[in-house]
């Protein structure tokens, strides 16, 4: 029978394995009881506008997903991320961000779990280095929940922002093909997709894996393409922005288990 699994049963064997020290939520299974449609509807807009009246400050945990906002407050979160949609966790590990606008300018604690120690921990947002598409979290650290400051704005227009945002990434990022979002961080003042367009690199591919016509700084994943097939082209695209720049374009994806340290 489905029952619940508490971070802390984790710790234990987390300490004792040899599993890759980061920290990974992948989903969570419950059990619900059915009800009638209208008034679970009818309860869940009572209690989105009771936590748009009563909290100032965004609370939202690390399964949380930037889509759709149901308050003016979390409308102002999306369009603060750039119009993105993304996991709470994955966002305040990377500093995610778009547009001049990133995690660090709203984010003022994280509350996570060390898997190390077994033990809960709130963090402010000034004690993790937070970093263009990084920060300094522990690695064995799952981020369970962040404490955000958000200026009020429209909600109108705030999402009338947000839906441009969208319309631009539709117009230049590959959204309709598989693939994992930017490769390659930007270096200080250029633009890691320039930099492999430049170096040709916009035409290679590697088994089913290959840069997107669309957009050089996106591998997309083909009929067939394998995480070893991806892994072998951003080798190969650093390698020729590299020969052809001088520049060794770091890799912004995080790598998880038995693969090529060499590009972390």
């Amino acid at each position: 029978a489905p029952r619940r699994i508490e971070t802390a049963e984790v710790a234990p064997s987390y300490r004792g394995s040899e599993l890759p020290r980061d920290a990974v939520v992948v989903g969570a299974r419950m059990s619900l009881v059915a009800g009638d449609r209208a008034t679970i509807r009818e309860r869940m807009n009572e209690a989105r506008e009771w936590r748009r009246r009563t909290q100032p400050l965004a609370e939202p945990n690390c399964g949380s997903v930037f889509k759709n906002p149901p308050s003016e407050s979390a409308a102002r979160l999306i369009e603060e991320s750039g119009g993105k949609a993304m996991s709470v966790g994955g966002a305040v590990r990377m500093n995610a961000g778009a547009h001049g606008r990133e995690m660090a300018h709203v984010l003022e604690s994280i509350d996570v779990f060390e898997l190390l120690p077994a033990a809960p921990r709130r963090i402010e947002a000034t004690e993790v280095a937070l970093s263009y598409r990084g920060s300094e979290l522990p690695r064995d650290a799952v981020v369970v929940g962040a404490r955000m400051s958000l200026v009020g704005g429209d909600r109108a227009t705030i999402r009338e922002r947000m839906n441009e945002a969208r319309e631009w990434r539709r117009r230049t990022q590959p959204l309709a093909e598989p693939n994992c979002g930017s490769v390659f961080k930007n270096p200080p003042s250029e633009s890691a997709a320039r930099l492999i367009e430049e170096s040709g690199g916009k035409a290679m591919s590697v088994g089913g894996a290959s840069v997107s016509a669309k957009h050089a700084n996106f591998i997309v994943a083909g009929t067939g393409a394998t995480a070893t097939d991806v892994l072998e082209l951003i080798q190969a695209v650093r390698e020729r922005v590299l020969a052809h720049s001088g520049v060794l374009l770091e890799p912004e994806v995080h790598l998880v288990g038995d693969l090529d340290l060499a590009i972390r």
